[in-house]
């Protein structure tokens, strides 16, 4: 459903429906597929149907669901519940903003998504 691909590390990210990771590839280039959706521990939401979005931010990945955004860095994965529904998300001038159905626009900032100031 979405990728994106990370020109530092080669790996090409991708999500699909209820599962992200990363392909990458060995010194023969042949893909590898990583799971990330894997590393969700127990009481984190793991049925959250399509990956819309995926993001290349500050140094670690954003994949973006209608439920919320998953964040890995540091080999670490963090959950953001939308507080109603994440429409879209976009990045512009180094920031990363998501549109929930009913907050409006949101801004995502030191791993939390705050309210957009206008």
């Amino acid at each position: 459903r979405s990728l994106k691909f990370d020109e530092v590390t080669g790996r090409v990210y991708v999500g699909g429906y209820n599962e992200f990771g990363y392909f990458e590839s060995d010194p023969h280039g042949a893909l590898f597929y990583r799971s990330l959706s894997a590393k969700l521990l127990d009481g984190q939401k793991k049925d959250f149907e399509f990956v819309w979005k995926v993001h290349l931010f500050k140094g670690g990945v954003v994949f973006q669901t209608f439920s919320g955004a998953y964040v890995y860095s540091q080999d670490s994965l963090k959950v953001i519940d939308a507080p109603s529904r994440f429409q879209f998300s976009f990045s512009v001038s180094d920031e990363l903003y998501f549109q929930d159905v009913s907050q409006g626009l949101m801004k995502y900032e030191s791993r939390m998504v705050l309210w957009a100031e206008q």
